[in-house]
C-alpha cells in the first residue's frame, strides 16, 4: 500500500529529512516508523476506550495503593516470623533487643542435620 503526502511545506520537508538523518535512516524508512507508530497509538486509544467507564478498578490514590502494599508485605513478614519462631524456637532468643533483621542471619542447618534432634 502506498500514500502520497502532497504540498508538504520545505521547513516541514527538511526537519523530517533532518530527523530521518540522525537517526540514520532514510526519509521513507522514516516516516513509515512515523506512521506505524501512529496505527499504533490508534489501536491503543481504542482499546483504552473500551475500558472508559468502568468501575471494575481501583479508586485508590498511589498514597494508599503504596500503603496496601506495604501492610500486605508487613502480614507475610509477620507470618514468615511465626513460622521461623515454630521451626526454629531458638530464634526468639532475638526478640526484642536485637534488630528483627537478623532473623535472617541465623545459621542455616544442612537438611541432614534437620533430622537428628526430632
Amino acid at each position: 500500500m502506498n500514500i502520497q503526502i502532497r504540498n508538504v511545506p520545505a521547513e516541514v520537508h527538511e526537519a523530517l529529512t533532518e530527523q530521518a538523518r540522525a537517526s540514520g535512516q532514510s526519509l521513507q524508512n522514516f516516516l513509515l516508523d512515523v506512521v506505524r507508530r501512529q496505527a499504533a497509538r490508534s489501536n491503543n486509544l481504542a482499546i483504552m476506550r473500551e475500558f472508559e467507564g468502568r468501575n471494575d478498578g481501583t479508586n485508590l490514590s498511589p498514597d494508599e495503593v503504596v500503603a496496601d502494599l506495604q501492610a500486605a508485605r508487613d502480614s507475610r513478614n509477620d507470618e514468615l516470623i511465626s513460622r521461623i519462631f515454630a521451626e526454629a524456637p531458638e530464634a526468639k532468643r532475638l526478640l526484642p533487643d536485637q534488630d528483627i533483621s537478623d532473623l535472617y542471619t541465623l545459621p542455616v542447618r544442612e537438611p541432614s542435620e534437620q533430622g537428628n534432634d526430632r
